[in-house]
């Protein structure tokens, strides 16, 4: 048999509880209908009774009234009366029915001889009709008077006779209907006395049958409780087990933490964290963000800073989601992940593609200033030599020194240039896009110009909250592999193409070449750490993987794809790498 649930156990427990109540009902219903039945038909058999007496009653009173008129009325009420109730007995027995109809046609037939004029009001003259009967004796009993009246009497004491004997057999009836009532309300008395009997009996069996399967229902509940507190014990283990820090709370009040966060962030006890907000775990400037996640049901994994017990900031990665409790509470688990050592490896690798960087930057130097320093040599070697031969002229000496004065001015800014590039960014601040991308072309220019690469820009006006020198080394690292890539095809046109628009509160940035595009076997993996098609001497496969950190970094994404398209009549190859940063 199938084990049955306390909700079902009471569901039919209440169900058979309904179900002996309509059956009782039933039988009280029966009962009382029954009782109601006997009850009316002894009413009626009553009412028969009743109403034939007073019939007879009136109908005697016609002899010795001194009112006929009067009487009469009374009479045929009476009579009207007797006639209903014998209407509602419907009685089948014969002889009863015979009187009746005697009756009723005798009692027809004196209302004819009543409408005698003998018998109208105004002739009565007080008098009644036995009286009247002996003063017609004595003056004549062949006169109309006296028959009339000995008629009328007659007819009266035929209805009389007729009346006793229906009086007496509905007497009878009524007697006998009556011994019937009493034994079936006898026999309807011990029937519903039975009824509580029964029911005392089904509520036996009944509770009997409930308690064994709440027995069976409290086993199974003692073998649950059990299984769960393994289920709960093993759950708590493995949240212990866990490296992560995780933190449940309800109704962002902190309710449970396992070892891991005690250890992370430096408590010595859950009861130092139980009961706490949730935002204990969070920095002040991380708290807003904490708190915009928090309404989101399910939040991706995000970056913010959390704060230890001894007020250490940790930069960390949460990931949390909500569910409902049985009780409609909002549950929410959290995990936690230190992100110290991997920012610290971050940053070391940054500063790896900074110095990278560096050294190409030298390179870019030193192309850069070799032009203005042979423009010094050559100037101040002219001056030399028209010194010593005497032939010096004041005007080109000023003109050679104007020469060698831009030259040093050029100089310098070049090295303004790549020392605000080198310069470490302390705070965001607003910068507009199209100008980082043109500083980068200004620290790149000479390597572009020796191999003949051009630059092509369609760009809009954009301004961005963030680190302008940071993306200014992400489209150097960009603009590096497009030039190693242009370098090393036959393409004769060499281009770079630049675009920069403003999609859906997005700045959509476009930077893509006509070198051929990227083997379809390497393009999943550029971004990835250390991945370098370039072998172990001229790369170190970090620039593209720091590019895609620095994006990430401003909540932006990167993309690279192959495209070919269309420029000035002719049809092109090339990578594309495609960045998308929200600009909220």
């Amino acid at each position: 048999m199938k084990k049955l649930t306390i909700k079902q156990i009471s569901l039919y427990g209440f169900l058979t509880i309904i179900a002996a109540v309509i059956f009782s009902a039933f039988f009280i219903y029966i009962f009382l209908s029954k009782y109601e039945n006997l009850n009316l038909k002894h009413s009626i058999y009553d009412q028969s009774y009743t109403t034939m007496l007073e019939y007879k009653y009136f109908t005697e009173r016609l002899l010795t009234t001194y009112d006929l008129p009067k009487e009469k009325k009374l009479w045929q009420d009476s009579k009207k009366k007797f006639k209903e109730s014998m209407d509602l007995l419907k009685t089948k027995d014969k002889q009863i029915n015979d009187f009746y109809n005697v009756i009723d046609n005798k009692s027809n037939k004196i209302l004819i001889m009543l409408e005698n004029k003998l018998f109208k009001e105004q002739s009565v003259m007080e008098k009644s009709i036995l009286r009247r009967l002996g003063e017609g004796l004595n003056s004549n009993e062949k006169s109309n008077y006296y028959i009339a009246i000995s008629d009328l009497k007659n007819a009266i004491d035929y209805l009389k006779q007729y009346e006793e004997f229906l009086l007496d057999e509905l007497k009878e009836l009524r007697n006998n209907q009556e011994e019937i009532m009493i034994s079936s309300i006898n026999d309807l008395k011990y029937q519903g006395s039975l009824i509580p009997f029964l029911t005392i009996i089904f509520g036996i069996i009944f509770i009997f049958f409930i308690q064994r399967l709440i027995g069976s229902v409290e086993t199974d509940l003692i073998i649950t409780k059990e299984n769960l507190q393994d289920t709960l014990d093993e759950s708590n283990y493995i949240l212990n087990a866990s490296m992560e820090s995780i933190m449940i709370a309800k109704n962002d009040v902190c309710i449970d933490v396992n070892n891991a966060t005690l250890e992370t962030f430096g408590y010595s006890s859950k009861n130092e964290l139980v009961g706490k907000p949730t935002t204990v775990f969070i920095a002040p400037e991380s708290t807003e963000l904490a708190k915009s996640k928090q309404k989101l049901d399910v939040v991706a994994p995000y970056e913010a800073n959390c704060i230890t017990k001894d007020q250490r900031v940790m930069p960390s990665l949460i990931q949390a989601y909500n569910y409902k409790n049985k009780k409609d509470e909002t549950i929410r688990v959290s995990a936690i992940i230190d992100l110290t050592q991997v920012k610290e490896q971050e940053e070391l690798l940054f500063q790896q593609s900074k110095m990278a960087t560096m050294g190409e930057m030298l390179e870019n130097i030193a192309h850069q200033w070799r032009q203005p320093l042979s423009v010094i040599s050559t100037s101040a070697t002219g001056i030399k030599v028209q010194k010593e031969y005497g032939i010096s002229n004041e005007k080109e000496e000023i003109e050679a020194l104007d020469t060698i004065n831009k030259s040093v001015q050029h100089l310098s800014n070049t090295i303004d240039d790549f020392r605000s590039f080198f310069k470490a960014d302390k705070e965001k601040e607003q910068f507009k896009i199209c100008d980082a991308f043109k500083k980068t072309e200004e620290l790149m220019s000479s390597k572009l110009k020796n191999r003949n690469i051009n630059i092509v820009k369609d760009e809009q006006d954009i301004t961005l909250l963030g680190y302008e020198n940071e993306l200014i080394q992400a489209f150097m690292n960009i603009i590096n592999n497009a030039k190693d890539a242009l370098e090393e095809s036959e393409q004769d046109n060499k281009t770079i193409f630049f675009t920069l628009k403003e999609n859906q509160n997005n700045a959509i940035i476009t930077i893509k070449d006509n070198a051929g595009g990227i083997p379809q076997d390497v393009l999943p993996n550029i971004f990835n750490e250390h991945f370098t098609t370039k072998g172990d001497k001229d790369g170190t496969g970090i620039g593209l993987y720091m590019t895609k950190m620095i994006i990430d970094k401003i909540t932006g994404t990167i993309q690279a794809a192959n495209e070919t398209y269309e420029y000035n009549g002719k049809t092109y190859t090339g990578a594309v790498f495609t960045i998308k940063i929200p600009l909220n």
